[in-house]
Formats: C-alpha cells, sequence, structure tokens
C-alpha cells in the first residue's frame, strides 16, 4: 500500500510511495513543496518523503496509531499530527515532538505561520495554546461547534467555519476577540467536513471556503463579486488556492459563484453519487477519483472563461 502521486497538468504518474502493509489515515505537504508527511491506521511512525527525489527523509515515531489530521506551519518548520482526544506538534529541524496531550479535542486544528501556537476546538470551545509551554493562553466561550479553522498570514487573525458561518477572531494577548461572524452565502453552501477548503491569499486580502471567497481587509466580510480573481490567487508561487469544488454531483465556481458542470458519470463513489466525493482542486484545474481510485483530471479553464463572459 502507499500513496500514489501524479503530475495534475498530465495526469501522469509519477510512481508511488510505499507504506507497505499499512493502510494510510493522513496525507500533507509542506507550503514550500519539498515534504510529503504521510500517516498510518496501524503503524505510529510518521513518514516523511522528499517530493522532489521521491526518497524516504525520516521517520518519526508518534507513539499513535491513526492520526488522520496533519498540518504544518507557514514557514514548514514545524508539523502538527492530530485524532480526537490527541494532538501531537514536532519541530522539524531536531526532529523532537514538542508537545503532546490527550484531552477533549476535536478534530480540526491550525498551526500559527510562526508555528509557535495551536488552535482547536474542545467541547464546542474554541482555544488557543502555547506549544512550548502547554499553557492555554487563551480561550473563547462563543460556543463554536467543531469546524476547519485557519490563521491569518500574520497570525493575528484566527478563522472558524461552524455551520452556515464563518467566525473572524482577533487574538489578542490575553483573551480572543469576535470581531465579525460572516454568513455563507452561496445557495450551494453545506455543513463543514474535515475535507473542506479553508485557507488565506498569501498577503491576507482574500479568504477562500471551498467554492465562497471573501474580501476581508476591512472585516467586515465582504463576498468577492469582482470582475477578475484576485490576483494573490492567481500569481505564481501562491499558497494552493482554487475557486472550484464539487457537491451534490455538481463541479462549482466561486468565481463567479456558478454551478459549472455535472461531474462525469464515469466517477462514482460505494452506493453511487456521494456528497464525500474525493477530489483537490488547484488553480482551474480540478482532480477527482474514481471508485478504483484512478485520478480524472480535468482543466475547468474553458469553462470558467465562457462562465466569466
Amino acid at each position: 500500500m502507499g500513496v500514489r502521486l501524479w503530475e495534475t497538468k498530465t495526469g501522469k504518474n509519477l510512481g508511488m510511495l510505499d507504506t507497505g502493509p499499512h493502510s494510510v489515515a493522513g496525507i500533507a505537504i509542506s507550503p514550500d513543496d519539498r515534504l510529503i508527511v504521510i500517516s498510518m491506521w496501524s503503524r505510529t511512525d510518521l513518514l516523511i518523503w522528499d517530493l522532489d527525489t521521491r526518497t524516504k527523509v525520516q521517520e518519526l515515531d508518534s507513539q499513535r496509531e491513526g492520526l488522520e489530521g496533519l498540518v504544518f506551519s507557514s514557514n514548514s518548520k514545524v508539523l502538527a499530527a492530530w485524532t480526537f482526544g490527541h494532538i501531537l506538534v514536532c519541530d522539524l529541524d531536531s526532529s523532537k515532538f514538542v508537545y503532546k496531550t490527550i484531552e477533549g479535542f476535536e478534530n480540526f486544528l491550525a498551526l500559527s505561520p510562526d508555528g509557535t501556537r495551536f488552535a482547536g476546538i474542545r467541547n464546542t470551545t474554541l482555544f488557543v495554546r502555547d506549544i512550548a509551554s502547554g499553557v492555554e493562553l487563551l480561550a473563547s466561550g462563543e460556543g463554536f461547534y467543531k469546524g476547519p479553522c485557519t490563521f491569518h498570514p500574520d497570525g493575528n487573525l484566527l478563522v472558524i467555519v461552524f455551520h452556515s458561518q464563518i467566525a473572524l477572531i482577533q487574538v489578542q494577548q490575553d483573551s480572543l476577540q469576535l470581531l465579525s461572524k460572516i454568513r455563507r452565502g452561496s445557495p450551494w453552501m453545506w455543513s463543514p467536513t474535515p475535507d473542506e477548503h479553508l485557507s488565506f491569499s498569501p498577503d491576507g486580502q482574500y479568504l477562500a471556503c471551498s467554492f465562497e471567497c471573501w474580501y476581508i481587509t476591512s472585516l467586515s466580510g465582504i463576498l468577492y463579486t469582482g470582475n477578475s480573481p484576485p490576483a494573490s490567487f492567481t500569481n505564481p508561487g501562491s499558497q494552493r488556492h482554487s475557486f472550484l469544488a464539487c457537491h451534490d454531483g455538481w463541479v462549482y465556481s466561486s468565481y463567479p459563484p456558478y454551478p459549472l458542470f455535472p461531474i462525469p458519470s464515469e466517477i462514482k463513489t460505494t452506493g453511487g453519487m456521494s456528497k464525500e466525493l474525493s477530489w483537490y482542486a488547484h488553480g482551474e484545474t480540478l482532480v477527482l477519483w474514481n471508485e478504483s481510485g484512478q485520478p480524472i483530471v480535468i482543466d475547468c479553464a474553458p469553462m470558467l472563461a465562457r462562465a466569466r463572459q
């Protein structure tokens, strides 16, 4: 078993990263595109591979199986791994776990850009914790339900998805302050799921959640309605982001907010079409997996161009 790599522009098979007889639980790619980390259901090691050479460079014993959540800090120097009730944070320069805990943690976590803090949900409450000391610095009593969360590039703003809203939280020295709640504007939105895409543009001016996009410089949560995509999302070298998403058998775009086309009929999951269809989007390219695990690469640029006319 293992993780198979493909070139998304061509669909070319680049080979397999072998994990032996162990099923894969989680995968993450570092923001600098140098490393890929793999966790497994029946093995405690976290396997770290060099993406250029496709060679294994580290094995980190987490002493915990099934760490399905994996995330890198923005500087690619810190790795966090988690599952329900367990959080582990590793400093990759020293290959040492600098934080471990067992508590009532829910299944979403965010690392600050410098890798010194993490945020998560515990019993519907948002908290931020210092990694070095393990001390819980900040907590919010807003009653947030579990959902994806992420830090702003400057580390002073935290965003969390819950139900049909997105909350913008200012991270202060000794407290969290709720700045605003944005109601998700798309008629095709759905409840948060672990694979829901939530990210800021590198300049921090735009927030993307699945196929919706907001201009948030003023923290007012304005749904993006411009005539062209934000430059910071389309410039080469920007962090992964796409205006594409899949839901209920359709491919959608947030720029413009539009259902583009139905998912091809040959792409099925067990039991037929599913809301949880496996997919990944980068730029204007969409990758879907059929029931046999093979990728189908779709260039959505022509459909997007027509929709923008």
